[in-house]
């Protein structure tokens, strides 16, 4: 790599996560702003095109409604530089066209990027094997009175260790969300979700048997967490050869 700072293109600027990497890159030794794109720039498709190819890695903290529409652009146009996403609610369509893009560059998908979640994965897949009979498991998350998906992608993100954990020892599970059906199955996991004040995440996943609770639990403390963590992943992504990645890949 070059001794120069690499250039980063931020897409989805404006939103709060957006923000808050546009203040980390300003402050980082090795890595540097190349493009602001929100959704004036994409309604310039060649343009922007441009833009991103003389960037050397793109984060995108967009939203779910445009990822059709920058995918396409990556495609059409030919840009190859490696993909640090940290959109969540996602369809199959649009997952399909990340995996898509991920044999031509490094992509890094993630729904959180704290290196505390990624430790609370790997908990979560060993408490899953260890507490296999007799548990019952919950996920419970709160975030901002302003976050459009619920339950969050880092909620699913930890349901599917707990599944990649009970599959290790050869048991099926399942996942749901909203309302319990009764009586309840066991071995499935529940996912809840609350909304309000300024939260900038807890998670919380509760093993409960006839007779003990236990609790692993994250907290953010600011947003700062998650651009840091995409800053570091945007530099080990950097290194690597195209293909889908995610933060365990570096963490664990």
């Amino acid at each position: 790599m070059s001794s120069e700072p690499s250039k980063i293109a931020v897409i989805g600027y404006q939103g709060r996560m957006g923000q808050e990497t546009l203040e980390a890159l300003a402050k980082h030794p090795k890595l540097t702003l190349g493009a602001r794109v929100g959704r004036q720039e994409l309604q310039s498709p060649a343009q922007c095109a441009l833009m991103l190819k003389n960037c050397d890695a793109l984060i995108d903290f967009s939203n779910a409604s445009a990822q059709v529409e920058i995918y396409t652009l990556l495609q059409e146009y030919e840009v190859r530089s490696p993909m640090i996403t940290g959109v969540t609610g996602l369809g199959d369509e649009v997952q399909k066209l990340i995996e898509l893009y991920a044999k031509s560059a490094p992509v890094l998908q993630a729904a959180n990027f704290s290196i505390g979640i990624a430790l609370l994965r790997r908990l979560c897949r060993l408490s899953a094997q260890a507490l296999n009979e007799g548990f019952d498991t919950e996920i419970y998350e709160l975030h901002h009175r302003h976050k459009m998906d619920s339950p969050s992608g880092t909620a699913y993100a930890l349901a599917e260790a707990l599944v990649e954990g009970k599959q290790a020892l050869g048991q099926e599970t399942s996942i749901s969300s909203g309302s319990l059906s009764y009586p309840r199955h066991e071995g499935d996991i529940h996912l809840s979700a609350g909304r309000g004040g300024g939260v900038f995440g807890d998670h919380s996943v509760f093993f409960l048997s006839e007779h003990e609770r236990i609790e692993l639990k994250h907290s953010a403390l600011s947003r700062s967490v998650f651009a840091d963590g995409a800053l570091r992943a945007t530099l080990w992504c950097l290194q690597q050869v195209p293909g889908l990645y995610q933060m365990d890949d570096i963490w664990i």
